[in-house]
């Protein structure tokens, strides 16, 4: 009965010992993956940022080249006067 008895007990804590290796092993995966998500929310924002960045100038340039077709139409009128 005690040799069956210590068999349960080596395999208890071989399980216990596995199961504390998985546990650190699951929290540093966590770490790793709540660290990943915020680079990556982090990431997002910042390329938002650009695109709203580049629709203002996309914009910007295109406000500025109708001017400039104003202008030089402007300028065309006058010299044929």
């Amino acid at each position: 009965m005690q040799i069956a008895n210590k068999k349960h007990v080596k395999d208890i804590d071989e399980r216990n010992a596995k199961m504390i290796k998985l546990k650190l092993t699951s929290g540093a995966v966590m770490q790793t993956l709540n660290k990943l998500r915020k680079n990556l929310n982090a990431a997002i924002k910042r390329a938002d940022e650009i695109k709203k960045e580049m629709d203002m100038k996309t914009s910007s340039l295109a406000k500025k080249e109708e001017d400039i077709s104003v202008t030089k139409k402007a300028i065309s009128d006058a010299k044929h006067f």
